[in-house]
């Protein structure tokens, strides 16, 4: 069975140009794509997930209160680099300038250039703007924390009261049954109430991150401001998002230990996977993958709304269909067919440090506690890049859930374990 791949031609113009300049990056690429291609029904993480913000409204209960808090980490983090722009702001008080001037005789000449007071007077200004930014969201960020940690106490007390109510049922004689149950009842649907609470505040980090990030890139200073010059307003994150922002667009991971590669996706219609976005590398990951998750999502719903038969006949022109993996594959790797599919098996059978974890039953806070880690970090561990973690984190991981870790380099078709 399997799917239908569509591509923009800007994706093609992109596979093509990194098959020639990194050839093992792009077949760790087409052994992703063939492995959802070539499928029934699509793969899960790590190799398929969704984005961040979606992902987080099917977590796992026991794992809400770490996944929030380490969202939280993420949020206070993201005002430092306005601090930073302040104190480069500053530094006009402290820098000197100077021209140097070689001359034919062999002299050199230091000429000292004092900063004008138009300058003096464009960096204060500049200063005074980005400090009432970073109160703004200093404001934004401590809301943010009041309303995470009345959330928190909601769901640990409607856990407590649960488990309260079940000891109950347990204990309560046969007559008693009815009443007990009834309050068992009504508890599990205080603890789901409360578990909805408090993933959408982890939707509500998401969506101040997202700003923030927005904000940032934006104030790039130096001393030559005109007068006109501004940092503009900061806007405050929309509080009528809906819990996903992306909710049809998909991920999928390819060579994430060596390019580093995202391609979004979605399921187009029924049996066909279109390919929507590309990036390559962690710092295009980290710093553009929320604007690349709504131009993806906006691409999605142009494609399928688009009715128009000749705006549709024109807009098939810049994209590339094939009816299954083998043509995809004849078209950009032919001959390699074997060694791509054979990854493809590989990578749909590959498991993330959390599957291992949640397959042998045993919880966050049970392995955070066997490692000698909090539950937030573990869940940062779990749900952030493996290529940033450290062997030794890994190996701690993996020996806390009763296994070990290797090592194993492939060389010219030969796989040798590292010692």
């Amino acid at each position: 069975m399997g799917y239908r791949l569509r591509m923009p031609t800007q994706i093609r113009d992109w596979l093509v140009d990194l098959r020639r300049r990194d050839p093992s990056a792009a077949m760790e690429v087409c052994s992703a794509l063939i492995a959802i291609v070539q499928s029934n029904e699509l793969a899960g993480p790590p190799l398929v997930s969704r984005p961040p913000g979606a992902a987080m409204y099917v977590a796992h209960p026991d794992e809400l209160s770490a996944m929030v808090d380490a969202l939280s980490q993420d949020v206070y983090k993201a005002i430092s680099p306005l601090r930073h722009q302040i104190a480069e702001a500053r530094s006009i008080h402290t820098t000197t300038r100077q021209r140097i001037t070689h001359h034919p005789d062999g002299r050199t000449e230091v000429e000292s250039i004092p900063i004008t007071d138009a300058e003096y007077a464009a960096a204060n200004r500049r200063e005074g703007e980005l400090a009432a930014r970073v109160a703004h969201w200093q404001g934004e960020v401590e809301s943010f924390r009041a309303r995470k940690d009345a959330a928190k106490a909601r769901f640990t007390v409607a856990q407590a009261t649960r488990d309260i109510e079940a000891a109950s049922v347990a204990e309560a004689p046969g007559l008693d049954q009815s009443n007990a149950h009834a309050a068992l009842a009504a508890a599990e649907q205080d603890v789901a109430t409360a578990a909805t609470a408090l993933a959408n505040m982890g939707a509500q980090a998401i969506r101040l991150i997202r700003s923030i990030a927005r904000d940032v890139p934006n104030l790039t200073i130096s001393f030559d401001h005109g007068e006109n010059s501004s940092v503009g307003e900061a806007q405050s994150p929309r509080d009528d998002t809906p819990e996903a922002d992306w909710p049809d667009v998909l991920v999928l991971e390819a060579d994430p230990l060596g390019a580093d590669i995202c391609m979004l996706f979605a399921i187009e219609r029924p049996g066909t996977i279109a390919l929507l976005a590309v990036l390559e590398g962690s710092a295009a990951i980290g710093a553009s993958r929320f604007d690349a998750f709504d131009l993806a999502a906006e691409l999605l719903a142009e494609i399928r709304t688009d009715a128009s038969p000749s705006a549709t006949d024109e807009a098939e022109e810049d994209w590339l269909e094939f009816p299954g993996g083998t043509p995809f594959l004849e078209k950009f790797f032919p001959g390699n067919e074997g060694v791509i599919a054979a990854r493809a098996d590989v990578l749909r059978a590959a498991e993330s440090l959390a599957g291992l974890r949640r397959g042998r039953g045993i919880s966050l806070a049970e392995l955070a506690k066997a490692i000698g880690v909090t539950e937030s970090e573990l869940w940062m561990l779990e749900n952030g890049e493996l290529g940033s973690a450290t062997l030794h984190e890994l190996g701690a991981y993996v020996g806390a859930l009763g296994g070990s870790l290797t090592v194993t380099a492939e060389v010219d078709g030969e796989q040798r374990m590292l010692w």
